[in-house]
């Protein structure tokens, strides 16, 4: 497998052909969505009970450098056709796809609807502190993260974290190694070229617990399920994982135990615009919105509860 992965990983390379169609399908995926205005929970002759969706206002979307556009569009769009308006702010070292993205916007939408700002790394601090931003969304490492939550607890902002993860890849010897390993490379070297491969490290190193941006995977063997799955989860972040297996009952019985937000079965990472992403544990607070009509990342909510009969309700007068 090892040297399958290496060979896999040396024919590999991500460019821009695959970043364009990944954001137009996020942005096509909103612009077709609907959130309907009021949802009745109850109708009867007594009591008329609805929730009804109302914007939070100025939504404040800070961006990562890493797929700078697929990223800002998943935030963007969601936030948009819930009838906010957008501060977005790029990482400061791949600010330009964002910014060409909002003037584009400049020729479609209401002045002021969606805007892009752009500077150095002290400019995250100040959008997170500002009165009139009703909304953080925010994707990056976890200490950032733990920073944007103390900050904007001071104004009790709305916000969504989402932070590192070092995802787990669980491998079955029945799978075809042949056919599974190319793709089990393009997974991890899509964004680099073929990376160092460290074979059996500790499993408390670095390498394996944290989330790494570097041309470096580590690779463990494992003997039993259990063993496999109580390693997994023996870590602070849950983001999300790929369980591989011939056997799809048994891959997804062991998925259902990996606490993360996202599993995949026999496949790498794909984003999907009409999934949740979310996970568990320091990996992320709250979720992206994407599914429109289940997800209210984006959105408040108020309850009307309209009491249809009085009758000979006793009524308290206060003098």
């Amino acid at each position: 497998m090892t040297d399958l992965l290496m060979k896999a990983g040396e024919h590999l390379h991500a460019s821009g052909s695959s970043t364009r169609p990944t954001s137009w399908n996020f942005m096509e995926f909103h612009a077709n969505s609907e959130l309907a205005a009021e949802t009745v929970i109850q109708d009867d002759a007594e009591l008329r009970l609805t929730e009804r969706f109302t914007p939070i206002g100025v939504v404040g979307a800070i961006c990562p450098w890493n797929f700078p556009l697929v990223l800002a569009v998943r935030k963007h769009g969601a936030a948009l056709v819930t009838g906010n308006c957008v501060v977005a702010k790029p990482s400061p070292y791949t600010p330009y796809s964002v910014l060409k993205l909002a003037e584009t916007a400049m020729g479609i939408l209401p002045p002021g609807v969606f805007q892009a700002i752009n500077r150095d790394e002290t400019l995250g601090p100040l959008l997170v502190k500002r009165s009139g931003i009703g909304k953080i969304s925010f994707t990056g490492s976890t200490a950032t993260g733990k920073r944007i939550m103390g900050s904007a607890s001071r104004t009790l902002k709305n916000i969504t974290l989402q932070l590192g993860g070092n995802n787990a890849t669980i491998v079955y010897p029945d799978i075809d190694v042949a056919s599974v390993a190319p793709q089990i490379a393009l997974g991890v070297f899509f964004n680099s070229r073929q990376p160092v491969i460290i074979d059996n490290p500790p499993d408390a190193s670095r390498i394996v617990m944290e989330e790494s941006f570097g041309r470096i995977v580590p690779i463990l063997s494992w003997s039993t399920e259990e063993e496999v799955v109580t390693r997994v989860i023996d870590t602070i972040s849950g983001l999300g994982g790929s369980v591989w297996s011939g056997n799809l009952e048994r891959a997804l019985s062991i998925a259902h135990r990996v606490k993360a937000g996202t599993n995949r079965i026999n496949s790498f990472e794909k984003p999907l615009p009409q999934g949740y992403f979310s996970g568990h544990k320091e990996s992320v607070v709250g979720g992206d919105c994407t599914y429109i009509a289940k997800c209210k990342s984006f959105i408040g909510m108020q309850l009307n509860n309209i009491t249809k009969k009085l009758g000979n309700m006793p009524i308290l007068i206060i003098a």
